[in-house]
């Protein structure tokens, strides 16, 4: 009955520490096995999906920026995009530096930042684990607004703010809501991300808010994957856990949440599967397969 999965990344098929279980592994092969398609699904830059993704041979397919790329494995090359342009990355780098707020900029190969912080903390922690030529791009820099005025490209997929206030974003994404060609993800529960340092491990928390070009998200993304792949989306299943997995798990034929998902990505899932930390994309896959 069902043709493609697709799956989110970070607390959905991956573990709290960032890591994919050797079970999620072996299901998807399963599930590849019965003639699905997998499509994986992330807020990250294509480069990290990739170093994920293609050693462990996990996707068909790899959408970043929560909708703003889709890669095709096989014919290695970017065949969709939805990115938002330096003109309108340069006026939120002023609103953000006028509105005092830590943020970062996803470039299509790398993160601009002003700093280790929140997300970008995570991101580099995890760099640790990978050889170089998989590590997630960070580049440092006190003038963020020049550096990407004076920056070669003119693809960036999104822009993240960060916070340990939920108030403050809260104000924060109201404003940006009134900019035209964006589209603003607020993200209703705290982020959680376990670092490792040494032989401790601490966690991180913090409030985030995400923009993407309009109607650039997941949903949209893979609703022109399905087309162009000649499959109905009563023919889809997905995998989520936040607010950014809403209208996939919504418009899918099979809505999953992962039991660590929010309140209203259980709301409109249409099963609930176990938490990431206990391997539940393989606990849903295999209830497809049965």
């Amino acid at each position: 009955m069902y043709k493609l999965i697709a799956i989110d990344l970070d607390g959905t098929l991956l573990n709290s520490k960032g890591e994919l279980s050797a079970e999620n592994k072996e299901a998807i092969r399963k599930a590849k096995e019965n003639g699905m398609k997998i499509v994986i699904c992330s807020g990250r830059i294509m480069p990290s999906i990739k170093s994920i993704c293609l050693k462990n041979g996990i996707g068909d397919y790899l959408i970043s920026g929560n909708g703003s790329q889709i890669y095709d494995v096989q014919k290695d090359k970017i065949i969709f995009e939805n990115c938002i342009n330096k003109k309108m990355v340069l006026e939120i780098i002023k609103f953000c530096e006028t509105n005092s707020v830590y943020y970062s900029i996803f470039a299509e190969n790398s993160i601009i930042t002003s700093s280790l912080s929140y997300n970008i903390l995570a991101y580099n922690n995890e760099n640790f684990r990978k050889s170089e030529e998989d590590k997630t791009k960070i580049n440092i820099t006190p003038n963020i607004y020049e550096y990407i005025k004076n920056y070669e490209g003119d693809k960036f997929i999104k822009i993240t703010i960060c916070d340990s206030s939920k108030t403050i974003l809260d104000k924060v994404a109201k404003k940006l809501e009134k900019i035209n060609g964006i589209d603003v993800i607020k993200f209703a529960h705290m982020s959680t991300k376990t670092i490792q340092n040494g032989n401790e491990n601490f966690g991180i928390q913090y409030y985030y808010v995400e923009i993407i070009n309009k109607n650039a998200n997941k949903w949209e993304a893979t609703r022109h994957l399905a087309n162009e792949l000649q499959i109905d989306s009563k023919e889809m299943v997905s995998f989520g856990d936040n607010i950014n997995d809403i209208e996939i798990i919504k418009n899918s034929g099979l809505g999953i949440a992962m039991e660590n998902a929010s309140d209203l990505v259980k709301s409109v899932a249409n099963e609930i599967t176990l938490k990431n930390d206990e391997n539940g994309v393989a606990e849903g896959i295999y209830r497809i397969l049965r």
